[in-house]
């Protein structure tokens, strides 16, 4: 088993009932608190430049194997990943957590979810 292996199986058994899903007030919360999550939006580049949460970052998912590197290089950083809906952040929190980031989180709810509850964007 290599490592990248084992790391996807100790991300598995620490899944509880939430699978790391962390509601929006949530991530506010964090901010205020001082611990700013870095926020990686996984959807595709048009979708960010339409709307997007402010301070976050777009990494693409298909992109996210050949910039994580790059743009988020704390490991120890808290992340929360957002798409539209929750299922492109999920693939991205286990594919990050595989790499060695362990606070990584889903946006329960997504995009949509931020958006209807009025909470602060950057539109373009």
């Amino acid at each position: 088993m290599d490592k990248n292996t084992d790391r996807i199986s100790r991300f598995l058994a620490v899944m509880d009932g939430s699978f790391r899903m962390k509601p929006p007030q949530w991530v506010l919360e964090q901010s205020r608190e001082g611990q700013s999550p870095v926020i990686v939006d996984v959807r595709d580049r048009a979708a960010f430049e339409k709307s997007r949460i402010s301070g976050s970052i777009n990494i693409p998912l298909k992109e996210l194997p050949d910039l994580y590197e790059k743009l988020i290089p704390d490991r120890q950083a808290i992340i929360v990943c957002v798409c539209n809906g929750s299922v492109q952040s999920a693939y991205a929190i286990m594919f990050l957590y595989s790499r060695g980031y362990d606070e990584v989180y889903n946006l329960s709810g997504g995009m949509g979810r931020w958006q209807k509850e009025e909470l602060p964007m950057e539109n373009k």
